[in-house]
């Protein structure tokens, strides 16, 4: 069960990632060509959540999905949830101004409505105050902003979009019920996040919509004060990317669907009034778009990493909005093969339960959990929903008839790097892999400890996740296992982080009962290997004990009652499956190479894909004073024989001959 079970395990896998790398049973690829393709999906979202809508209640105010998640933040005063709607009037809002067919809907009782009637009827319920429906008015306890005021941006966005002739439809009486509630979300400042965009782009709409409505009004310097903190988040990045803390380095997602396509927004609807703040942040945007394709796997996917991951294709709305307002700067054709893959992708992944017609809010069904942040609710998911703004493209744009051209990665092998937020995309043409590798991110807060800890992330092999304090897992990362009680300890913040000629150093740091372990990693990236060097020291008092020290490989995803092929020697192990190959080597240091299926969890399923994982854990025990550890990884999904990846690792000086 050696080399000769690699090689043929590996001919199979590589067939069916060609197609699709998770789960490739879940129905043919959406077509090439055509406005249809996207339609057809999109439509069965939205008919999903018209139905649930309609089981809800009778006013299109409130919507709750079955076996969905409720949190008291996130529901109206009777219980009912006001999240997804918000979420999804942007792509209904798009869809009606597209002029798409069909235009009316089955609301119930052989009953049917314009979606523009529908869309009506929640301006008209959601806000009244009479209404059993109502939403209900931020109570801004303790100085606290809600829920609400992330919700409200999109609820004056969408208004702001449908425009003059939708907000005369209204009365004055259900203008002003509008206007109070917004403004009511707009008490508390949030002004050192991301947050500061959703009441930068609620006054932008009530300043717009004043100009024609005395009902409406904004304000000005609230607004202003908004986009400057806005601004001075993005003094420590650069490259079109923010921080989401002025005095961290938090560079995730977030800077697609909020740093990104926010500004935007908030541009198209007050942008002409405010001509040099417009400038300002589109310019950043330019910057920002120049690299989004290298994000892309050559199966649509991409490097999943961070957190609120169920916002799934909302990473596209900077992109179309950008094209949509001329800022664009690749082709037409590219930009609508990433926007087809990428919803394909995820739709193949299973991100949409057709039985409860909803979007769900995990990763997969088949994934952990944990990929479920305390914030998510059951209307959370829709957030990606503005990811269809090209709906609004006209059906003569070249976004349509032009032919589609290949991503970078389709292209050729690159290392992308961003110098700014300091860190790199990683492209393998061979296998059609990207892998984002950070040098100094950092999460927020500790629930989200281990999204934000790993040494690289991969549109492949998936990381894993666990929600307890003492269990920390080890793929992609270096952990301290205490051998006496099992209590693991992982990385809490970065000393210090940079790009080198050839990868990144990052100083970081393990705390250990209040006494802190510092790791000096260097890691040096030669394609689809991964070479790392860690200097390990701990405080002159600091009382060793029985510690162990761990460092783990990327972790290879299976399915229920996938097997695992295992080939391994004395300082060496690989391990492949249908999803890909990964060989780890220790080179020195380490005491050994071992085959981990499992970190001692009380949760199964820790992956954010897979119900089932395999790495390899190198280990050894921790010794007083300073510890040199050196170790290579391999990771890709087309699986070679042993002989050409050692053959591959020579040739590029990562293995002696």
């Amino acid at each position: 069960m050696k080399l000769a079970a690699l090689a043929v395990a590996g001919g199979s896998a590589s067939g069916a990632l060609a197609q699709a790398p998770v789960t490739p049973e879940r129905g043919e690829p959406l077509a090439v060509a055509g406005e249809s393709a996207f339609d057809q999906f999109f439509l069965q979202i939205l008919n999903g959540y018209l139905a649930n809508s309609r089981k809800t209640c009778d006013s299109f105010a409130v919507v709750d999905f079955p076996d969905g998640r409720h949190l008291k933040t996130c529901d109206n005063p009777k219980d009912h949830g006001y999240v997804g709607v918000a979420r999804m009037l942007p792509a209904m809002v798009g869809w009606i101004q597209s002029g798409r067919s069909p235009q009316e809907f089955d609301v119930g009782g052989g009953k049917k409505m314009s979606l523009q009637d529908i869309v009506l009827a929640t301006y008209r319920n959601a806000f009244n105050p009479e209404h059993p429906d109502f939403w209900g008015m931020p109570e801004n306890k303790n100085g606290k902003p809600t829920q609400r005021s992330v919700e409200a941006s999109l609820v004056a966005l969408s208004l702001a979009r449908l425009g003059v002739s939708f907000v005369e439809q209204l009365t004055p009486q259900e203008r002003t019920n509008i206007q109070n509630w917004l403004a009511a979300c707009v008490v508390v400042p949030e002004r050192t996040n991301n947050h500061a965009w959703f009441t930068a782009t609620n006054q932008a709409a009530r300043i717009k919509l004043s100009k024609k409505f005395k009902e409406f009004s904004g304000d000005e310097k609230w607004m202003i004060d908004d986009l400057t903190a806005l601004d001075n988040l993005y003094k420590t990045a650069k490259d079109g990317w923010y921080s989401d803390q002025p005095d961290v380095p938090v560079f995730d997602y977030y800077a697609f669907w909020t740093f990104g396509n926010f500004p935007l927004y908030w541009a198209e609807i007050v942008g002409d009034a405010y001509p040099d703040w417009a400038k300002l942040f589109r310019d950043r945007v330019k910057v920002f778009l120049q690299k989004t394709p290298f994000f892309y796997s050559a199966d649509g996917g991409h490097p999943l990493f961070g957190r609120s991951l169920v916002y799934r294709w909302s990473m596209l709305s900077p992109m179309v909005e950008g094209y949509r307002q001329g800022l664009w700067p690749h082709s037409p054709g590219l930009l609508r093969r990433i926007c087809r893959l990428s919803i394909d992708w995820e739709r193949r992944t299973g991100c949409f339960d057709e039985q409860r017609g909803k979007l769900i809010e995990i990763y997969s069904p088949n994934g952990t959990p944990f990929m479920r942040e305390p914030y998510v609710d059951d209307g959370h998911p829709y957030w990606t929903m503005q990811g269809y703004s090209f709906l609004g493209i006209p059906s003569n744009d070249k976004f349509w008839t032009d032919p589609e051209e290949p991503l970078p990665i389709e292209k050729d092998d690159f290392v992308t790097r961003f110098e700014g937020p300091r860190f790199l995309l990683v492209g393998s043409k061979r296998s059609g892999q990207v892998k984002w590798i950070h040098s100094q991110t950092m999460a927020r807060r500790e629930p989200y400890r281990d999204k934000y800890i790993k040494l690289g992330y991969s549109s492949h092999f998936f990381f894993n996740v666990i929600q307890e304090k003492d269990r920390v897992p080890w793929d992609q990362t270096v952990v301290l296992r205490d051998r006496a009680s099992g209590a693991c300890y992982g990385r809490s913040n970065i000393k210090s982080g940079e790009l080198t000629k050839d990868g990144y150093h990052t100083i970081w740091i393990i705390p250990v009962d209040g006494k802190d372990v510092q790791i000096d990693t260097t890691t040096r990236i030669e394609g689809e290997f991964e070479h790392r060097t860690h200097v390990i020291t701990a405080p002159a008092d600091f009382e060793h004990r029985n510690f162990e020290i761990l460092e783990g490989s990327y972790a290879l995803g299976l399915n229920e009652n996938d097997h695992v092929w295992q080939d391994r020697y004395e300082n060496w192990q690989a391990i492949s499956g249908k999803t890909g190959q990964i060989i780890s080597w220790n080179l020195a240091g380490f005491a050994g190479v071992e085959l981990t299926q499992s970190f001692g969890q009380q949760e199964p399923k820790v992956n954010v894909i897979y119900p089932q994982f395999a790495i390899n854990t190198l280990h050894t025990l921790m010794r007083p004073g300073e510890m040199k550890l050196v170790s290579l990884h391999y990771a890709s999904p087309k699986v070679e024989t042993r002989e050409a990846i050692f053959q591959m690792a020579r040739e590029r000086g990562l293995l002696n001959a």
